[in-house]
């Protein structure tokens, strides 16, 4: 998924011929809804997020500053798909600044083996305890 798909997309809607092929909600029209879907449920990401990396940042507002009152698609901040980068594309990142897709945490390295260390060593004490008693000293 890329910000070629959703101009790609945007294109069809400002055409008005309802390609299935784009028609991500299945309801014969494509819309914003499907401009909605493929964002949110695809992208999995916000309006607002030029770079498509899951998060409205001060680098996807300098994309858009950047490019403000041009022709552009989305990468360069033109988020309501109309091919020109306006005010819209700037309440647009501005009504999701700061929001970050949900990511599913994947431990570190580190972290597994602290987790394993920590009840083998006292797996290993136990054990040296248990022996140690039992010899009596």
């Amino acid at each position: 998924l890329t910000a070629i798909d959703i101009d790609l997309l945007s294109a069809e809607l400002i055409a008005g011929s309802n390609p299935t092929s784009f028609d991500l909600t299945d309801d014969g029209i494509v819309d914003q809804s499907d401009r909605q879907a493929w964002v949110e449920d695809l992208a999995g990401t916000f309006f607002g997020d030029a770079d498509l990396d899951g998060s409205v940042q001060f680098s996807d507002f300098l994309v858009l500053s950047a490019a403000f009152g041009m022709e552009g698609g989305w990468a360069d901040g033109d988020f309501d798909g109309n091919g020109e980068v306006q005010f819209a594309d700037c309440l647009s990142l501005s009504a999701n600044f700061g929001q970050k897709a949900a990511t599913v945490a994947v431990p570190e390295p580190d972290t597994i083996l602290v987790a394993l260390a920590i009840p083998l060593t006292m797996l290993l004490m136990r054990r040296q305890r248990g022996a140690f008693t039992c010899d009596g000293a």
